[in-house]
């Protein structure tokens, strides 16, 4: 089987990863993440956005139903909350492993002043969270975090 990467980054495809249950069908896996338990979290534009399997690849539980407009980015922190980006409803999202949402950032359908090119706002594909208020203090200088945005002072 063909082995594509190099380094400690080496995949193998498994062609019979994940074990669907009956009558499912995956829709776009847009990201995934793997939380402190192994289990792998994938975020997709199917009719199950969030799908959670064992590393055998067996169904666990799913949520998130009816929720999103299109899954773009996942991101599980150290206390294994979800944070989710949702490109088209131009939200943030962050949840307990469950689904419960603890945080919405973002205003649904209300694409941020950056995105009408007005002036920065870096809400932009957070599935790499926890470098994101890093990236921007050395890149941009001074930021505020707020229960809507991350905006450039």
């Amino acid at each position: 089987m063909e082995v594509l990467g190099s380094g400690d980054y080496r995949y193998q495809r498994v062609e019979s990863w994940p074990n669907l249950p009956r009558n499912w069908q995956f829709g776009l896996a847009s990201d995934g993440a793997v939380n402190s338990k192994d289990e792998i979290y994938i975020f997709s534009r199917g009719i199950h956005p969030i799908t959670i399997w064992d590393i055998e690849g067996n169904f666990i539980s799913s949520w998130g139903e009816g929720e999103f407009g299109s899954p773009h980015g996942i991101f599980i922190d150290p206390d294994d909350n979800v944070w989710l980006v949702d490109s088209n409803y131009h939200l943030v999202t962050q949840h307990q492993p469950d689904g419960q949402i603890l945080n919405t950032w973002g205003r649904k359908l209300q694409p941020s002043a950056s995105y009408l090119g007005n002036h920065l706002i870096c809400l932009l594909d957070w599935h790499l969270l926890q470098m994101v208020k890093y990236l921007c203090q050395m890149v941009m200088g001074d930021i505020e975090f707020t229960s809507s945005t991350l905006k450039v002072k």
